[in-house]
């Protein structure tokens, strides 16, 4: 449980923390602490169980009967006084609130990192280790992560399927494939990073795959099931595509580009303190973390 609590992305700064398919907002904190069933219910995107119509409904006489009784008393806690315009003006906030929410509309974009890296790579894996793990742990949530596991491998088409060359060998082709299905499955950094990381982190990264979904709750049969089909075969073709596609052409691993620029100042500064660069570039409020 500490383990997951760790991963969470933005971290946790208070409890109780909610997340909504893997993801954490203000709006969404505040609307499940004073409408949870209505939460869910609208997130559900199938047919609506008949309690969801049946609870909105009762809230709804709810509501009508606290503003009848006291239509200008502000019985919220200070969490929900943002909740809606009619809140606020009950509690005395109007312009407070509207302070609050607009500093999150006009939020700083992400910082874009990208990794274009190979899995056997000794390189790419001090690199993931002790730069790139540790920051994202520090402020992954001011970062959009991209990895590209292609590296300095090669293809070419044979019938139906791509055959990869990879500059470690078949097993680090393996690996590969292996990383971008997690990547492509998980879809959330804050989900396949930590897998990334796990096989990176072992002895023997293609034959880690099943140990490291084990260790962190991952289910293991898609990701194996996409390595060794064409899937798989699909999207390790992908990523050629993308390492292929830079500009300038890459001519070393592990590859960094910082808001889709590669610079000999980006790489040095990369792979010497990640976070540093990380925290100068980003133009929002800076993250405790970056001190």
């Amino acid at each position: 449980m500490a383990k997951m609590t760790m991963l969470l992305s933005p971290r946790l700064n208070y409890v109780p923390w909610i997340t909504l398919n893997g993801e954490h907002t203000v709006a969404l904190q505040q609307r499940a602490e004073a409408d949870f069933m209505g939460l869910i219910c609208d997130a559900y995107v199938g047919n609506k169980p008949e309690v969801c119509a049946t609870t909105m409904t009762s809230l709804s006489r709810l509501r009508c009967l606290r503003r009848e009784e006291s239509e200008n008393e502000c019985n919220l806690p200070p969490s929900l006084w943002c909740s809606s315009h009619r809140v606020a003006e009950k509690c005395k906030v109007t312009e407070a609130c509207a302070a609050f929410l607009s500093s999150y509309k006009t939020a700083a974009p992400l910082v874009n990192l990208a990794l274009y890296y190979e899995s056997l790579c000794p390189g790419c894996r001090e690199f993931i280790q002790s730069q790139l793990f540790p920051t994202w742990q520090k402020v992954g949530n001011i970062v959009n992560l991209t990895l590209v596991p292609y590296g300095n491998a090669k293809q070419h088409h044979d019938g139906n399927r791509w055959v990869f060359e990879c500059q470690h060998g078949p097993t680090e082709c393996t690996g590969n494939i292996i990383e971008a299905c997690a990547i492509h499955h998980l879809d959330r950094a804050h989900k396949w990073m930590p897998f990334i990381y796990c096989m990176e982190s072992s002895v023997s990264p293609p034959d880690a795959g099943e140990e490291c979904a084990t260790q962190l709750g991952i289910a293991w049969q898609p990701l194996s099931h996409c390595a060794n089909s064409t899937e798989g075969n699909h999207l390790e073709h992908e990523a050629g595509l993308a390492t292929e596609a830079l500009d300038p052409p890459h001519n070393f691993v592990p590859w960094v580009t910082l808001n889709g620029k590669h610079t000999d100042a980006i790489q040095q500064q990369a792979e010497t303190n990640l976070l540093k660069l990380i925290c100068d570039t980003y133009t929002g409020e800076r993250p405790i973390a970056c001190g």
